[in-house]
C-alpha cells in the first residue's frame, strides 16, 4: 500500500514536470527575441526551481545547501559535481544561475524539453567520440567563461553513479579551469537516495548539497586537481552516510 501511495504521488509529479515544461517552453518562444542570453537562461533556471518545488511538496523531498555563502557573485568559476540524478541538473541550474552545462546531444531530441536545454546556452558533447568531446569542453568551456561570462557546470563521472559511490573524474573540467585561469568549487550531494535513476517513484527524504570553498588552479595539475575534487567529494558522500545512520538509530 505504501509503495502505491509514493506511485501515485510520483504520477502527480510527472503530470505537474510535464505541465512545467509545457508552460516554460510555450513562453519562451514568445519572449526568446527580447531576452539576452544571460536573462534567457535566468527565465529557465525558474523552471528548474519550480521541478524542485512541485517534487517536495508533492512528493517529499526537501533538502538543504551547505556552503552557499561560497559562490561569488558575477564571475566566472567552473563547478565539478558528482552526478546522481535528474534532481541536481534543476537545482544547480537554479543555484548558479546563469550557468552553462556540460550534457549530452541526445537531450536535445526530447520535444520541448531538449529545445529549451538548448537555449541554456549549453555545452553539447557527443559521448561515443571521447576525443571530440574533450574538444568541445575545452572550446566552448572556454568561450563560454571567456566572451559569455558565465560560470560552467561539469559533471566529470560522465555517468550517473549509485547513492554513495564516487566514479573516475576526467580531467576536462580541471584543464578547463586551469586555461580559463579561474577557480574551482567542489560539488557533492546524495540526490540518488530520493531521485533514482530509471525508476517512477521518488522516494521522501532530505538531500544534502555541499558546496567547497574556491579553489586556486593557478599552481596544480589537472590530474591533481581532478584528484582533489574526486577525494573531496568522496569524503562528503562518506560523512552523509554517517550521519544518515545516525539519526536512523537515534529514531
Amino acid at each position: 500500500m505504501k509503495r502505491l501511495f509514493l506511485a501515485i504521488r510520483s504520477c502527480l509529479f510527472y503530470a505537474t514536470y510535464a505541465l512545467l515544461t509545457l508552460i516554460f517552453g510555450g513562453l519562451l518562444l514568445l519572449l526568446q527575441p527580447f531576452l539576452s542570453t544571460h536573462n534567457r537562461i535566468r527565465f529557465l533556471s525558474y523552471w528548474g526551481l519550480l521541478v524542485i518545488v512541485a517534487l517536495r511538496l508533492l512528493c517529499g523531498v526537501r533538502y538543504q545547501i551547505n556552503g552557499q555563502e561560497n559562490i561569488p557573485k558575477h564571475k566566472p568559476f567552473v563547478v565539478l559535481s558528482n552526478h546522481q540524478s535528474q534532481w541536481e541538473t534543476y537545482c544547480l541550474a537554479y543555484l548558479f544561475n546563469p550557468i552553462s552545462c556540460v550534457l549530452k546531444q541526445e537531450l536535445f531530441k526530447i520535444p520541448v524539453f531538449g529545445w529549451c536545454l538548448s537555449k541554456m546556452k549549453p555545452i553539447a558533447i557527443d559521448r561515443t567520440d571521447p576525443r571530440g568531446a574533450l574538444k568541445a569542453i575545452q572550446q566552448q568551456g572556454l568561450s563560454r567563461i571567456q566572451d559569455d561570462n558565465l560560470p560552467v557546470l561539469i559533471f566529470p563521472e560522465g555517468t550517473r553513479q549509485p547513492p554513495g559511490e564516487v566514479g573516475k573524474f576526467a580531467r576536462s573540467g580541471a584543464q578547463l579551469a586551469i586555461h580559463a585561469q579561474v577557480p574551482v568549487f567542489f560539488l557533492a550531494h546524495n540526490a540518488g537516495t530520493c531521485w533514482v535513476p530509471g525508476q517512477l517513484i521518488k522516494y521522501p527524504g532530505e538531500i544534502t548539497l555541499s558546496i567547497s570553498e574556491p579553489i586556486d588552479t593557478s599552481k596544480i595539475t589537472s590530474s591533481e586537481l581532478s584528484k582533489k575534487a574526486q577525494n573531496w567529494v568522496a569524503e562528503q558522500l562518506a560523512q552523509s552516510v554517517d550521519q544518515l545512520d545516525l539519526e536512523q538509530q537515534l529514531s
